[in-house]
């Protein structure tokens, strides 16, 4: 079972029954454009959903990394720091750092398992290759800082000069590259909101001819 199937189930059920009403109260579009546009969103979101699965493998990798990254990098930029710094709290600041990173990773991963996060309501005019631009998703992603702040206070590091920001990968993490799976996800979602609008236009065509049949009753 995926990580999405159980809301992408409801979600069709819930379309099948929209759709079967819609042709049902007397709409215009010919039953095969009503199955046709049911089979598109469901399509859609399965290939949407497998996206997701492949950005959450990528983040679940690079987001424990990204703790050592930021920690390293105070580390290196703070030197009169680093030097007053003994060798047993460094292995302590590091073993910190790998728990830490997977605590995080967790917890985001949890979040993100939420299907809603992954369906936004419009598609961004511009930066469409970045899932950043997914402002609900990267700010759960983006989660991950506070890891690194929490350890930083705690270990005495000078406050960084720039507020420290997760940024979307632009390196191949294993086989698999962001910006070319956060393209395929825009790509997606602006397709499957074309047939959701086409889908409320059923609906409410259907609305439309059931009342206009019924005046005429009278």
């Amino acid at each position: 079972m995926g990580l999405f199937a159980l809301p992408l189930d409801r979600i069709v059920r819930d379309l099948h029954c929209r759709l079967k009403q819609a042709y049902n109260m007397g709409g215009t579009l010919e039953k095969t454009s009503v199955a046709e546009l049911e089979q598109r969103s469901i399509m859609l979101r399965r290939r949407i959903q497998q996206v997701a699965e492949d950005v959450t493998a990528l983040l679940s990798e690079d987001l424990p990394l990204f703790v050592e990254r930021e920690l390293k990098r105070a580390f290196v930029n703070n030197p009169e720091f680093a030097k007053d710094m003994s060798d047993e709290k460094l292995q302590t600041l590091k073993d910190d750092i790998r728990t830490s990173g997977q605590s995080g990773k967790e917890r985001i991963l949890q979040q993100l398992s939420a299907d809603s996060i992954w369906f936004p309501s419009a598609v961004p005019e511009e930066s469409r290759h970045s899932i950043a631009q997914n402002s609900a998703l990267w700010a759960t992603v983006s989660g991950i800082c506070d890891d690194v702040v929490e350890l930083q206070e705690k270990y005495g590091f000078p406050p960084p000069e720039t507020p420290i920001q997760y940024r979307p990968p632009t390196w191949f993490i294993g086989r698999r590259y962001l910006p070319t799976l956060s393209e395929k996800y825009w790509k997606l979602i602006g397709e499957l909101l074309e047939v959701e609008s086409k889908v409320a236009d059923v609906i409410d065509e259907a609305s439309k001819s059931e009342l206009s049949q019924r005046w005429e009753k009278f």
